[in-house]
């Protein structure tokens, strides 16, 4: 079996939709690195992410290209990680 070091590249090319995550509350350190290991678990590809923190408080968007088939997934696992640090999560799918 050869490696294409091409295929990764092909398939981050077929991507069905894309959607902003939207993270606010409590800041905290690495709190988008966290959601970003989360993201990272999954077969998408992360376009931008600006974030602004001020007086303790975050709120960041992270724009992402995936399948939209596991956004409810990607939601609900954010969620469940991040809400304990006192962050709230939307992803909207565009």
């Amino acid at each position: 079996m050869s490696h294409d070091p091409d295929s990764k590249n092909a398939a981050l090319g077929s991507f069905k939709g894309s959607a902003i995550v939207l993270i606010s509350g409590n800041s905290g350190p690495d709190v988008i690195q966290k959601a970003l290991n989360i993201l990272s678990e999954y077969n998408l590809k992360i376009v931008d992410q600006q974030s602004i923190n001020m007086a303790g408080r975050l709120i960041a968007a992270v724009q992402i290209e995936f399948d939209p088939a596991h956004a409810d997934a990607i939601e609900r696992e954010l969620l469940s990680t991040m809400k304990p640090f006192g962050l709230d999560i939307a992803l909207e799918v565009l």
